[in-house]
This record gives C-alpha cells, sequence and structure tokens, in this order.
C-alpha cells in the first residue's frame, strides 16, 4: 500500500487511472480534458464523493482553496443521510429509483 506507484502512462496505478478519468477541475484550479497528466505527486490533490464516482481535482492550489469544496461535500452528504435519500440519484426513499438503491 505504502510503495512507490506509477501515476501516468501505460503503467500507472488503476487507482490514479481512476481519480484521473472521473476528476473535473475545479473553478479555482483548471485542468483541461479528464484524465489529463499528474504534473507532480504532491501538487495533486483529489476529492472524492462518498459515491466514489463524483472527483474533484486540484493541482499546485493553496490548500484554503480545497475547504469550501469539501465543506459543500460534506453537507451534501449529512443532507442526503438526514432525507435518506437513494445515494445513486438524490431521490428521496419513498420514490422509486431507476438507479440500484443504496440506503443508509
Amino acid at each position: 500500500m505504502m510503495a512507490p506507484v506509477e501515476v501516468n502512462g501505460i503503467d500507472a496505478s488503476p487507482v490514479f487511472t481512476h481519480l484521473k478519468g472521473r476528476s473535473r477541475g475545479a473553478a479555482h484550479a483548471p485542468l483541461g480534458p479528464a484524465g489529463a497528466d499528474i504534473t507532480w505527486n504532491f501538487a495533486s490533490k483529489f476529492l472524492v464523493a462518498r459515491d466514489g464516482l463524483r472527483v474533484e481535482r486540484f493541482d499546485r492550489v493553496d490548500p484554503a482553496v480545497v475547504r469550501p469544496y469539501i465543506e459543500r461535500m460534506l453537507d451534501a452528504e449529512l443532507r442526503r443521510r438526514s432525507q435518506r435519500l437513494c445515494a445513486e440519484c438524490n431521490k428521496p426513499q419513498a420514490v422509486s429509483c431507476s438507479a440500484a438503491p443504496e440506503w443508509t
């Protein structure tokens, strides 16, 4: 788990391939297309939602820029839990869901 891994190219770790492919640049850190190479491991930060699908990527930004994104993601999760919403479609539990429902 703590061994060095490749983050770009054909030998890239599947974790980084997933993160790069799912990421979208935040307003304060435009990235260009999803899947853009990581230029420096310690400069790229990935914020992953509970579902593992929504990913925000931040490259070479002050950590303070990331804070509002973390707070928004946590607030959304708390709202979802308090309203018993589906993790896939965010519909209330009483509404039928086309996605596989995941109630918590």
